[in-house]
């Protein structure tokens, strides 16, 4: 589901729009109604750790979120300023990591700059589990840095 920030329309009847994510779903069914595509959908949320799960996840979370800034910081600045200006600055990193149902914002953005392939992109974006996705995107982080690739 996206947030609609801001919307232009163009002279050719064509329209400028500007969205965020909001939630994330599966679609279930595809149709279509009155020429507008319609799905039947079934909303993502990650699932709830306690414990010394949740303490590994804290930990787990602080060391990707350090790797992920370090991998920024060390990108070209031309590079650096192009991922700012399409993407806006690396979130924050959030002090209760489930404290959104979708995991901490700073991962998404991570997932949105990140040259990975597409079908990976797309099984950690369905993922329900923050540690998966914090673990794969760990994986991704060491290859890119240790291959030099940006």
């Amino acid at each position: 589901m996206l947030k609609i920030e801001e919307s232009e329309n163009l002279p050719d009847g064509r329209s400028l729009v500007n969205t965020v994510g909001g939630r994330r779903f599966k679609v279930l069914r595809r149709g279509d109604r009155d020429g507008y595509n319609t799905a039947d959908v079934e909303y993502l949320e990650d699932k709830q750790v306690d414990g010394i799960q949740l303490t590994d996840l804290c930990i787990l979370h602080s060391r990707v979120y350090e790797q992920a800034r370090n991998w920024f910081d060390h990108l070209p600045s031309i590079l650096q300023g192009q991922i700012h200006s399409q993407h806006g600055p690396i979130p924050d990193q959030e002090e209760n990591v489930q404290a959104s149902p979708d995991g901490p914002q700073w991962c998404w953005w991570v997932l949105a700059v990140l040259p990975m392939e597409p079908g990976l992109q797309m099984m950690l974006l369905s993922s329900t589990s923050l540690h998966h996705r914090l673990m794969h995107l760990q994986r991704v982080l060491h290859y890119l840095v240790q291959n030099q690739i940006l």
